[in-house]
């Protein structure tokens, strides 16, 4: 219900809007690596290393993450597929680029509804990698926000208007609905992983085990949510 709720509050942003960019190749910039490596106007950007792309801000995020190196893009060009390497350079303001400025692509009913589904995999893939980069160290864990840093951003949102609050409550909402899901004692998802292991092994597991299991997870649960809102405490009054 929660990710239901999210969709629900795309398809509401999506019909605020008459036009969305797109990750379709409107010019290529003289001299740029996309130029180098052949992208021409009107490519339709599908992939970028492997990882498919379905809206612009697949698009975005994938280069958010870029590293160095060679990637390898994919494009289909009149129904022709193809994959073009390259290596981004950096721009002024620090961001890696291909060299390509987006189309812009009229929306209608089907679109929106297609745009808010994209949104919502989108969303729950950006919570999923982000977890995953806590745990790997690739970013930190004082960069977290609980319940305190939550609060505060809503209110940053309010006063920015209805449609960043939206944008936000969206985030939260999917956030909330993939973090259940994850396979944690405590959590719903935990709950799916015990019933999975009694349906392989057709055998109840002992109710004061499970039990137990549970407590430990709620407690790292608990632990995890004071150490989130420590790093909220800190950053409203260390600035």
């Amino acid at each position: 219900m929660n990710i239901l709720t999210g969709f629900i509050i795309f398809v509401v942003l999506m019909n605020t809007q008459q036009q969305v960019y797109v990750p379709i190749v409107n010019t290529v910039i003289e001299g740029s690596p996309a130029e180098q490596a052949g992208l021409m106007p009107g490519d339709k950007i599908t992939s970028i290393n492997g990882t498919i792309i379905h809206i612009q801000n697949d698009f975005a995020f994938e280069m958010s993450r870029y590293t160095g190196g060679e990637i390898a893009v994919g494009y289909i060009r009149g129904g022709t597929k193809g994959i073009a390497s390259l290596t981004p350079m950096k721009g002024e303001d620090g961001r890696f680029l291909i060299g390509i400025t987006n189309s812009v692509k009229d929306l209608f009913f089907t679109s929106r509804i297609t745009n808010s589904y994209y949104m919502t995999l989108f969303t729950s893939k950006v919570v999923i990698i982000s977890l995953g980069d806590l745990i790997t160290g690739r970013y930190s864990f004082k960069e977290m926000s609980g319940p305190v840093g939550i609060v505060q951003h809503i209110g940053e949102a309010a006063k920015t208007g209805i449609l960043d609050l939206l944008s936000l409550t969206a985030l939260i909402t999917i956030n909330l609905g993939v973090f259940n899901l994850l396979p944690v004692p405590a959590l719903d998802g935990g709950r799916l992983l015990f019933l999975l292991v009694e349906a392989v092994r057709r055998k109840k597991l002992p109710p004061e085990k499970e039990g137990l299991v549970h407590f430990v997870g709620f407690a790292l649960l608990i632990l995890l949510m004071i150490l989130a809102t420590t790093n909220d405490i800190g950053k409203i009054f260390g600035g």
